[in-house]
């Protein structure tokens, strides 16, 4: 069956320790660049501005102080490298990154000595407001070659060989947000790293990135397989999502959100507040949205062809007995291959 219920998250993110690496860093220049004014004799390198967002490529207007002795180069509320003794450490900067399929992927400093600007005056700086347009770019490039949610791999399925399975959660994913942070941190800190991308979600290293633990959900044939360490630990019939548009059980590779007894599954809410359907379950495991395996005590047959006119709602329906094996075994996060 098909239920509304908040998205769960994946709290298991692997960019924790490089992510608080990075905020004493940053507090640290920034305690530096708020104790400093920028026309002392230590020539201030990191300042904060606030001007409207501006595309990588458009020049900030800059704001020219005269004081006795220099002119001073702000921009509001942004991080602000001048300092051109800083400045010209920017080519030795490397940040190496170690990708999954165990080759790595550069970003040498010359590139990012490219994106330090000249104001009218000739000066040059580096401003996070105007590298931000390259960061994105950089980062949304690392993702696209990294990146396997949702893209075809080939599974080895239990009755039909090696099959292509599209779709799906579940895979490489790079957290883009937080990696772009990680990246602006380690350039304005001049940082030299070898490191993973920061990930939303992984994948495992073997069977085609499935791993030898996971749930098979073969729907042409309403079967449901649960291997353990690559052992078929149980198996049993099922029926799945009625064959319409909006009652099918969608396929692709998902991950199990979380496990929970006792629920009732309910369907939209109607507009005298009622409820679609209410089916109170004793094992419940979402993978997919509202999808997921759970018991069906109000079938007495499964497998075949019920699925067809007379299926469920979206769900996998288990008999209860082979539910409640599955309940106890399972574990969060394992992989969930689902093909018609």
């Amino acid at each position: 069956m098909r239920i509304e219920f908040e998205n769960f998250k994946n709290k298991g993110h692997s960019y924790t320790m490089f992510f608080m690496v990075f905020l004493l860093l940053f507090n640290i220049s920034y305690s530096a660049a708020t104790n400093q004014s920028i026309n002392s004799s230590n020539n201030t390198t990191l300042t904060k501005s606030a001007v409207p967002a501006k595309t990588a490529k458009e020049k900030p207007k800059v704001k020219k102080t005269e004081q006795p002795r220099e002119k001073i180069v702000t921009i509001e509320n942004f991080l602000l490298i001048t300092d051109p003794e800083t400045l010209d450490k920017i080519p030795e900067i490397k940040i190496t990154y170690l990708l999954p399929d165990g080759n790595q992927k550069i970003l040498e400093g010359s590139t990012i000595k490219e994106w330090i600007s000249i104001d009218n005056d000739g000066n040059r700086y580096l401003s996070e407001l105007e590298i931000s347009g390259y960061v994105d770019e950089y980062v949304s490039s690392l993702a696209k070659e990294v990146n396997t949610a949702g893209k075809e791999r080939i599974f080895t399925s239990t009755l039909r060989g090696d099959i292509k399975v599209k779709g799906g959660s579940y895979g490489w994913r790079i957290d883009q947000k937080h990696e772009k942070i990680m990246l602006i941190g380690e350039i304005f800190n001049q940082i030299n790293a070898s490191r993973e991308p920061i990930y939303y979600t992984r994948e495992f290293d073997k069977n085609g990135g499935i791993g030898d633990t996971y749930v098979e959900i073969d729907l042409s044939n309403q079967h449901v397989y649960y291997y353990i360490n690559g052992v078929l630990f149980m198996d049993t019939p099922c029926v799945s999502g009625t064959m319409t548009k909006k009652r099918a059980t969608p396929g692709g590779v998902f991950t199990l959100y979380y496990k929970e007894p006792n629920r009732v599954l309910r369907g939209k809410k109607q507009p005298d507040g009622t409820y679609e359907y209410e089916a109170p379950v004793s094992y419940w495991m979402p993978f997919n949205g509202g999808v997921g395996l759970h018991d069906a005590n109000w079938r007495s047959r499964f497998g075949g062809k019920i699925y067809v006119n007379a299926g469920s709602h979206g769900c996998i329906n288990l008999p209860p007995k082979k539910a409640a094996v599955m309940y106890g075994a399972i574990n969060v996060g394992i992989p969930v291959v689902v093909f018609y």
